[in-house]
């Protein structure tokens, strides 16, 4: 999966955030996604983690609206 900036993202516990941006970890070059709540929340996750399908619960941590 492709994470795309300003796209919309439901993430799987319920709730809608956009993506701001992706940008590199400073110490371990890691990718992050970078990603909005409705409210103004801000939070950063791994690019593998935020792309990630969940093999227990059958379902991608966070889906493309």
């Amino acid at each position: 999966m492709e994470v795309k900036l300003g796209q919309v993202y439901q993430y799987y516990k319920g709730g809608y955030y956009i993506v701001t941006d992706i940008v590199q970890h400073t110490e371990t070059g890691e990718c992050l996604v970078v990603y909005q709540d409705e409210k103004g929340g801000r939070w950063a996750r791994p690019y593998e983690m935020f792309t990630e399908y969940m093999d227990d619960l059958k379902c991608y941590r966070f889906e493309e609206i």
